[in-house]
This record gives structure tokens, C-alpha cells and sequence, in this order.
């Protein structure tokens, strides 16, 4: 990734909401695979360095109300 794009790519991630109360445990086991594959994606992702990049700058956030 040029020093441009950096620069201007600070914050990158995705927010992902809750919408049941029901099945805590179905909802810990779905965040967990979410950041796994993510994870697993950038590690694997053939762009030169994204996982530098991502790894600072990715954000993931999980909502419950």
C-alpha cells in the first residue's frame, strides 16, 4: 500500500449489531468465527501489506443492547 493511501486510510472496520437477546452463546461463537475469518483473510490476502496495515488500523465493533 503506497504512503498516500496510508496516510489517508487511518481507521478502517466494520460494525456489527445485535439484534436478539436471545442465545448468548450462539452470540459469542458468531463474534468470535466474524474476527477469525477476518483475520484469517487479511493473513491471507495477497495485497502487499495489508496485514501491516490492517493490524493497526482495523476496528471491529459488536453492539448489544
Amino acid at each position: 500500500m503506497n504512503s498516500t493511501r496510508r496516510e489517508t486510510l487511518r481507521k478502517l472496520g466494520w460494525v456489527f449489531y445485535r439484534c436478539t437477546c436471545n442465545n448468548d452463546e450462539g452470540w459469542n461463537y458468531s463474534k468470535r468465527m466474524i474476527t477469525r475469518e477476518i483475520r484469517n483473510d487479511i493473513t491471507n490476502s495477497n495485497t502487499p501489506g495489508i496485514d501491516r496495515f490492517l493490524g493497526d488500523n482495523l476496528k471491529m465493533r459488536f453492539i448489544e443492547n
